[in-house]
């Protein structure tokens, strides 16, 4: 399944999910028009025309005027917001990497790019396997956010991100941080939002793998088991 999206798509539901608030206050005005019209008397179809400047009307009523007046800047305070926000957009790679998340279906999450983290991310891009990136430093991760690659900027133990990275319909979440505290931290929370999700999470304290499985990993990878089982396997123990 391919995950990615054009970026230009991406650009366009941005702006329009910003641009919902501005539409709003445009489709009120042209509500409110139809029917203040209608009650001077024009029918439905001509006070619709009306509303939407789309004929003029009949008496030059002190109404149509400031309609007519304040409505114009409605319309192009409307427009200017879209244009300067699709605009924006094109200096602000992060939000378009976030909106590419947001369309990520039942993806695979990993937290963190860290080393396992880059490589898991490059396997699954060469896969074309849906995944969405939780990193909290955007500076390792430019070259994703340029591509408009699913990625969250932000801390991966806030439930708020987690629920943004698509966690909640993950099919498996991934955890390569380095740091134990928040590993634990993450792997709660995670688990609290997604009971059904394949949980794996790194390491690399091996004492620490009963207390992350009680908090619901499915999967502890230490460093130092991962490294005996190579060793072992090499030399056939």
């Amino acid at each position: 399944m391919k995950h990615f999206m054009p970026s230009w798509r991406l650009r366009a539901a941005v702006a329009a999910r910003r641009g919902k608030v501005p539409a709003a206050i445009l489709g009120a005005w042209i509500t409110i028009g139809s029917f203040i019209y209608r009650a001077y008397g024009y029918s439905w179809s001509e006070a619709i025309m009306l509303a939407l400047y789309l004929t003029s009307p009949k008496s030059a009523l002190l109404f149509t005027k400031l309609y007519e007046g304040i409505g114009i800047g409605v319309i192009l305070g409307t427009v200017a917001h879209i244009l300067i926000e699709n605009s924006l957009l094109k200096y602000n790679p992060a939000e378009l990497a976030r909106e590419a998340a947001r369309k990520a279906k039942n993806p695979i999450v990993v937290i963190g790019y860290t080393h396992l983290g880059a490589r898991l991310v490059s396997h699954l891009k060469e896969k074309k396997i849906p995944y969405v990136l939780v990193e909290e430093d955007p500076k390792p991760i430019e070259k994703l956010l340029r591509a408009a690659e699913p990625v969250i900027v932000g801390d991966p133990t806030d439930p708020e991100t987690l629920k943004e990275a698509k966690v909640n319909e993950a099919k498996a979440v991934i955890i390569t941080l380095d740091d134990t505290e928040k590993t634990l931290l993450i792997t709660k929370r995670t688990r609290d939002i997604n009971k059904k999700c394949i949980l794996i999470a790194r390491c690399f304290h091996d004492e620490l793998t009963e207390v992350l499985e009680k908090l619901g990993a499915n999967l502890v990878v230490s460093s130092s088991k991962t490294a005996m089982k190579y060793i072992a396997q090499e030399l056939k123990l």
